[in-house]
Order: C-alpha cells, then sequence, then structure tokens
C-alpha cells in the first residue's frame, strides 16, 4: 500500500502519538499490529526495492522492533 507519505522525508520515532508523523510509525500505532506494519513496508520493498525512502522506513522498523523485543527480553530476564 504505497501512499504519498513514502515519497516524502519522515521524522524520527517519537514517543508523543500527536507529534508521529512517521508512515511506519503511524502504521504501528493505528493498526496495533506490528505484522500489519511489516506487511505494508515489505510490500512496498517489493513494488520499489531501490526507493532510499522505502529503505529508510524498513530500517526504522527493524530498529522499533529490535527495541521493543529487547525490552519484553529485558522484562522476562528479570
Amino acid at each position: 500500500m504505497q501512499t504519498k507519505a513514502w515519497e516524502e522525508p519522515t521524522a524520527d520515532f517519537h514517543l508523543d502519538p500527536k507529534k508521529m508523523v512517521d508512515p511506519v510509525e503511524s502504521l504501528l500505532e493505528k493498526s496495533g499490529d506490528a505484522d500489519i506494519a511489516f506487511d505494508t513496508v515489505m510490500e512496498s520493498l517489493e513494488k520499489d526495492p531501490n526507493n532510499p525512502e522505502i529503505r529508510r522506513q524498513a530500517n526504522l522498523l527493524i530498529n522499533r522492533l529490535d527495541d521493543l523485543t529487547n525490552k519484553l527480553r529485558n522484562k522476562i530476564s528479570h
């Protein structure tokens, strides 16, 4: 689901939902489902694998999911 938002530079993740401007972050917040965000980024990459903005968004999603995974690991290890 590629939209105009993918073509415009975006900011990094914000803790304050009112300041969210990143398509990946908005997807995570609106859908509440990491699978939907993942599928959306994958679909966009399949359509345009060399688009630098989509690749940047993919990296942001990877980093966000890594952060969440690490928080969960830390929580269950203590």
